[in-house]
């Protein structure tokens, strides 16, 4: 029976090409894009539980409370997860991790590799897996070290790297490989690359017992089932025994759980949400093309079923065969979307610089998942319809009664087509929303000149010893500021783009002990400030080679005046424990971070050019000559150190990158927003088309008495510019809404106003009344004696 059943359906399916494929096309571009968007999601939205402990491990944070508000930091004291064991039960392991760039020496090549710094305990928390190398007992020798396959390969190519001995000068340590990665899945928040025992770093005996320097991240592992609000309350005791009950009142320990570490720096949850949304919609218009087509053809399969039932069919034999011609048509778009989405999956890799697995289709819960919705899609489409018409009197479908007597079915397409509508403009509005901020960011102003900025990201601690670091990097300056390529050039600890995070507690004039501030500094050299560009609102700049300016002056910005509350600087001090510092100068607020940021208070102290603290070296190049500067920066870093492969960035790229979330965003969302417009028209296309096959006769009696071929298209595509327009007025209140809580995240933002709708609407008007309309002029053109013979 069922075999029957299918046959009737595959006869109809041929029978009915145009409407077969506007269904078929539509499922399958839908569920394409709809399967890609869920692999993504649900990757992002299972970040980290690779590790089966993830769910009991916590990275410790902490939070400031100062007069200017609570300020949230990441960065560690060396003693802190050992001391919380040692006083809190809950507390099972922990592990510190200092994640930082070390130059890695093997066969008189150097490579700067990510490296991370950690216990034993590391491999205890998360489930790193080796290829090569033993889990229990890699890092347990202070000469030890693991790599990942990638960086084996990169040092030792051809060979196999256990066994073999690299060199790391900056830790004045030989490691040997006893531990090779496997590839650790992208949705991991760590990704290591080279990991050495933290106790082997030459300096380890005097950090680890320091509570005077926090530099390094904490996990700490937790009995399963603990209280976390309960234990962070506890930690203020903890505080108070560590320092003083004056730092317990304003210092909170706080414990982020792994599961939620990526979203908290990344905010990829909300991404991940966003285009969830867009897949359903997706799938949503799809199927409503679907539902509109099947109840638009309803005059037409009504008579089949009509005949059917003349015939002995029974109703639930012809609801099982409508049901098998939707579950039919959803398969055969299913397989399609499948195929689909494997190969347009590397493409979507690329674009999102992720590592979907291409083979997902073999996962038994993957099919299953795909199977279901493909079911649910089938049903929830061919379900209507299928009662519908089978609902009808025989008598009056024979008749041909059903479209004219029951309103029914006309209201249902109508709110379908709203809702589609709503949709495909809600994602152009997003898409243009997204798009417009994004470059908002861009473009804006930052007080400082972000543009020809050249940066070469190298300093005294790449070189062998501190004497040859400082007389190269000397000559290398030299000889780039001597150029005419180079209108100017500084040295710097920190670059906007690339501002690591310093801070310091620091108690201003006017305040007192209790009230200090805790607030991001950053070295300089005298030049920073000119040619950055950044305008000095009051006092002066450094003096070069001032040996007051290095050790009693500092610069702040206005946002740090105005969290001092002071009017001028004029005999103010900053005061550092014992030691004052004078402000001698206040520069405009310039940004240096993502413009999602609002410009922090930041404290600004000189070094020279040649100085150990400083980490770039920033060239302005003159326009038009960054072909010439390039050359020469080429040309002399291999001579100061030509073991290390040149490497520089342009500032203005730097800020590009911040926003990659952000635009890849809107790539994606524009991308699936044109697939949900794309479906809708066809489906306003196959609709159109129906809805005129049925009007052919009135169509021709009103051009016997006069309509022009004008006037007929505008009259069978009013209903559906009505349908778009109620549509559009719908879409307002709740894309203001949406798009209004998601600007919220930034702290620069553009402001909504009409002309983003304005675009959507016409835009969407045009593309569905291009379809509407060419259907119809083809029905307004036909000889009318033939239209009143239809039927």
């Amino acid at each position: 029976m069922f075999r029957n059943y299918f046959k009737v359906a595959t006869r109809s399916l041929i029978r009915h090409k145009g409407y077969s494929f506007i269904n078929i096309f539509g499922l399958t571009v839908g569920l394409c894009a709809a399967l890609l968007i869920l692999l993504y999601a649900k990757s992002e939205l299972t970040y980290d539980r690779v590790h089966t402990q993830a769910e009991n491990i916590y990275m410790v944070y902490k939070e400031r409370i100062t007069p200017t508000g609570t300020q949230e930091t990441f960065d560690t004291w060396a003693p802190t997860w050992e001391a919380l064991k040692e006083d809190y039960a809950q507390v099972v392991n922990g592990a510190r991790v200092i994640n930082q760039g070390l130059w890695v020496e093997v066969n008189g090549e150097r490579f700067n590799e990510p490296a991370t710094l950690t216990d034993r305990s590391y491999f205890e928390l998360f489930d790193f897996k080796l290829k090569e190398g033993n889990r229990q007992t890699v890092l347990s020798g202070l000469n030890e070290a693991v790599v990942s396959q990638a960086l084996a390969e990169r040092l030792f190519p051809g060979e196999n790297a256990m066994g073999k001995t690299i060199m790391v000068p900056s830790l004045d340590n030989q490691y040997i490989v006893t531990g090779i990665l496997e590839e650790v899945p992208y949705n991991s928040y760590l990704q290591p690359n080279l990991i050495v025992p933290v106790q082997s770093h030459p300096e380890f005996e005097g950090i680890a017992g320091n509570w005077g320097s926090s530099f390094l991240e904490s996990y700490v592992l937790l009995k399963p089932d603990t209280d976390v609000a309960e234990l962070e309350a506890s930690f203020e005791d903890f505080i108070a025994k560590i320092w003083d009950a004056q730092t317990a009142e304003n210092t909170n320990f706080k414990l982020l759980n792994l599961l939620d570490v990526y979203d908290r720096f990344n905010d990829n949850r909300q991404y991940a949400y966003i285009l969830l949304i867009v897949a359903i919609g997706i799938l949503l218009i799809a199927a409503i093309n679907f539902m509109n087509l099947a109840t638009a053809r309803s005059m037409e399969r009504a008579r089949e079923a009509g005949m059917r039932k003349v015939l002995g069919a029974v109703k639930p034999q012809l609801v099982i065969q409508y049901l098998t011609e939707s579950l039919t048509i959803t398969f055969i778009s299913l397989v399609l979307g499948l195929v689909l989405a494997v190969a347009l999956l590397p493409r979507f890799n690329t674009y999102y610089n992720i590592g979907l697995a291409t083979d997902f289709w073999q996962d038994p819960g993957n099919m299953l998942a795909i199977l279901a919705v493909g079911l649910l899609i089938g049903l929830a489409s061919g379900l209507y319809p299928a009662f519908y018409i089978t609902s009808l009197k025989s008598v009056d479908t024979l008749k041909g009664k059903v479209l004219k007597t029951n309103g029914v079915g006309k209201f249902i397409r109508n709110a379908l087509v709203v809702l589609q509508f709503m949709f495909s403009t809600l994602l152009i509005v997003g898409t243009l929303v997204i798009g417009r901020q994004v470059d908002f960011m861009k473009n804006k102003d930052m007080a400082f000149d972000k543009e020809n900025l050249l940066v070469l990201p190298i300093r005294v601690d790449d070189f062998p010893s501190e004497e040859q670091g400082i007389n190269q990097l000397s000559g290398l300056r030299n000889a780039l500021k001597s150029h005419t390529s180079v209108t100017s050039l500084t040295a710097t600890s920190s670059i906007p783009g690339n501002f690591p995070g310093r801070f310091t507690f620091v108690v201003p004039d006017g305040f007192t002990a209790e009230q200090r501030l805790r607030m991001r500094f950053t070295f300089v050299d005298h030049d920073f400030f000119s040619s950055l560009r950044i305008e000095l609102l009051k006092g002066r700049d450094f003096l070069p080679n001032s040996e007051q300016d290095r050790s009693e002056a500092a610069i702040v910005n206005k946002a740090a005046l105005q969290a001092f509350g002071w009017e001028d600087i004029e005999g103010k001090y900053l005061n550092f424990g014992n030691r004052k510092v004078q402000v001698i100068g206040v520069v405009d607020d310039y940004n240096f971070e993502s413009l999602a940021n609002e410009v922090a208070p930041i404290i600004h102290f000189y070094r020279p050019p040649e100085n150990a603290v400083h980490s770039f070296t920033v060239a302005r190049v003159a326009a038009g000559r960054t072909a010439d500067a390039l050359s020469l920066a080429k040309e002399q870093w291999e001579l100061a150190l030509p073991s290390v492969p040149f490497d520089y960035y342009f500032v203005d790229q730097r800020f590009q990158q911040l926003y990659e979330a952000e635009e890849r965003l809107t790539g994606a969302i524009s991308t699936f927003s044109m697939v949900a417009i794309i479906i809708a028209t066809m489906g306003l296309l196959g609709l159109s088309s129906l809805i005129t096959a049925q009007r052919t006769k009135e169509i021709g009696i009103r051009k016997v008495l006069g309509a022009t071929v004008m006037s007929i298209i505008g009259l069978l595509s009013k209903r559906f510019a009505l349908l778009i327009g109620l549509a559009f007025v719908l879409t307002i209140p709740v894309a203001v809404v949406l798009l209004n809580n998601w600007l919220a995240d930034f702290a620069y933002r553009i402001h909504l106003g009409p002309l983003v709708f304005l675009v959507a609407l016409v835009g969407t008007l045009f593309v569905a009344l291009m379809a509407i309309g060419l259907q119809t002029a083809k029905a307004a053109l036909a000889n009318p004696v033939q239209s009143m013979r239809y039927e």
